[in-house]
């Protein structure tokens, strides 16, 4: 009695998986891209979107954008569109998702860019939750 042997491959980690499940696994690029929250993935694409087209490169698919880009970027959505600190800090949560997803980094490595945002929260009144016993 013969016995098929299943076709395997190598994973990352050296151990194997048959061909038939690799083929149904996900890339890694596949799984990230899924982890924009659902709900709201259109408003996460459409504000890296906008960022793609406010940078001025010719090979925007393999640019790596710059703690220069996104301080620009904001300085112009604060300056030239009027936004809020608050505006600008959602953008920033939007746009840190997308870099941690296809960068692989996120942009609090860069200070200067909290420094930035910071800077505009100056004058802003914040609106604070009274609790009344």
């Amino acid at each position: 009695m013969s016995t098929a042997r299943q076709r395997t491959s190598a994973t990352c980690d050296g151990s194997y998986i048959s061909r038939a499940m690799a083929e149904t696994t996900p890339t890694a690029e596949q799984i990230l891209g899924e982890l924009a929250p659902a709900k709201s993935k259109d408003r996460y694409d459409q504000a890296w979107e906008a960022f793609l087209a406010f940078l001025k490169t010719e090979d925007k698919e393999n640019y790596c954008p710059t703690e220069d880009d996104y301080i620009c970027y904001f300085h112009r959505l604060h300056k030239n569109k009027g936004f809020k600190s608050s505006s600008l800090w959602l953008t920033h949560s939007l746009l840190n998702n997308n870099h941690q997803r296809i960068f692989g980094e996120r942009l609090q490595k860069w200070s200067c860019i909290q420094l930035v945002l910071k800077h505009y929260e100056v004058g802003c009144q914040k609106n604070r939750v009274h609790l009344h016993p």
